[in-house]
């Protein structure tokens, strides 16, 4: 079980992440996950935390919806875990998609502030 206040704050986290990627904020995004991060995409491929910032803030990606749902949250030590679904309309060059995700993000206390460590998603089905 996790502490009221600790899920509080992890899911404002999450709000801010969701925000970053929806606006292309870079700064917001560099702020939010750790160096040594690691994702792993929809296809398989494992990226870096500069290719993910670079990723949602390229010219060619626009989300015009991003929300998430159905929310578990657990703690071990000084990681937190969110598993969810993500449901987004992105248009991707100038084409509209409509989709949804279950993701998985740790969120990792480094020097008492927490980041986002890693991140991975796949396909909804």
């Amino acid at each position: 079980m996790i502490e009221e206040n600790l899920r509080t704050e992890i899911l404002e986290l999450e709000k801010k992440l969701i925000l970053a990627e929806k606006n292309s904020d870079q700064d917001s995004l560099s702020q939010l996950i750790l160096d040594d991060f690691t994702g792993i995409l929809v296809n398989g491929s494992k990226i870096s935390k500069s290719e993910f910032i670079a990723a949602f803030c390229s010219s060619d990606l626009h989300f015009v919806s991003l929300e998430i749902e159905n929310l578990d949250i657990r703690r071990s030590g000084e990681t937190v875990t969110v598993v969810g679904r993500s449901i987004f309309t992105v248009e991707v060059s100038g084409n509209q998609m409509n989709g949804s995700a279950k993701f998985l993000d740790n969120w990792t206390r480094e020097n008492g502030s927490w980041g986002l460590s890693s991140s991975s998603v796949t396909p909804d089905k």
